[in-house]
């Protein structure tokens, strides 16, 4: 599915992604792990389009990335969150994810009256039809996620990018949230790349691990890997290795 091949990005003299290069299978949820700056939104920029990365490249069901707008490459299967939620705040819950389904894999056969009605399948599953015809800025900042959530999947997406989804939610919302990312992958058959800085949010719930610093990978694996190796201890914890 997806495969990122010693990808580097760099502002100036800063390398933000170092010569990063990993795989993503099937119905696998990835964990991305780092400090602040480590480079793991770069990294989902240079995934999605956002970015060209200066090095290295990206590839998803075997089709180079390279060069492609954020938009083809929605189309080719990778839909996104945001670590700042980006909802269109003047229009409804609905009308935010319709707009994903038309500009999603199928969007340009779609009619707007088909979208409509794929995007109540899944504004069902994040548990907001009874908010269906709210403005999406009176909403909490958990359901103003779940729209985000909605909206990528109503792209009809092989893999979801997303960016920190339990930024500013309680213990009890980021129980809920982490539910129903595992839910998603089983219902969908949709991986997940799943970035966050609180370790405690994806721990149960992820196949895997992988942790930036300065940039780098610096360890992939289980979360029992992850848990045991030093170097991510140190890089997170400041402690001699």
């Amino acid at each position: 599915m997806l495969e990122v091949a010693d990808v580097t990005k760099q502002f100036g003299n800063l390398t933000a992604v170092d010569e990063v290069s990993f795989e993503i299978g099937s119905g696998e949820i990835v964990g991305l792990l780092g400090p602040n700056g480590a480079g793991k939104t770069t990294l989902f920029n240079c995934v999605n389009g956002v970015y060209t990365p200066d090095g290295g490249e990206v590839r998803m069901n075997g089709v180079s990335l390279s060069d492609k707008p954020v938009n083809e490459i929605c189309k080719l299967g990778i839909g996104r969150s945001f670590q700042i939620v980006r909802t269109f705040n003047n229009t409804t819950v609905l009308d935010n994810v319709t707009t994903g389904a038309l500009f999603g894999r199928d969007g340009e056969s779609m009619s707007r009256t088909q979208a409509r009605e794929e995007a109540y399948e899944y504004i069902e599953f994040v548990g907001l039809e009874e908010e269906a015809n709210t403005l999406t800025k009176n909403l909490t900042i958990a359901n103003r996620r779940n729209v985000e959530l909605a909206r990528a999947l109503a792209t009809d997406p092989d893999l979801i990018l997303l960016d920190e989804v339990a930024s500013g939610l309680n213990p009890a919302e980021i129980g809920e949230m982490s539910d129903k990312i595992v839910q998603l992958r089983d219902e969908y058959d949709v991986s997940v790349f799943w970035i966050e800085h609180i370790m405690e949010a994806i721990m149960s719930n992820v196949d895997r691990i992988i942790v930036l610093h300065h940039g780098a990978k610096i360890a992939d694996g289980t979360v029992e890997e992850i848990k045991a190796n030093d170097e991510v201890s140190a890089a997170y914890f400041g402690e001699e290795v």
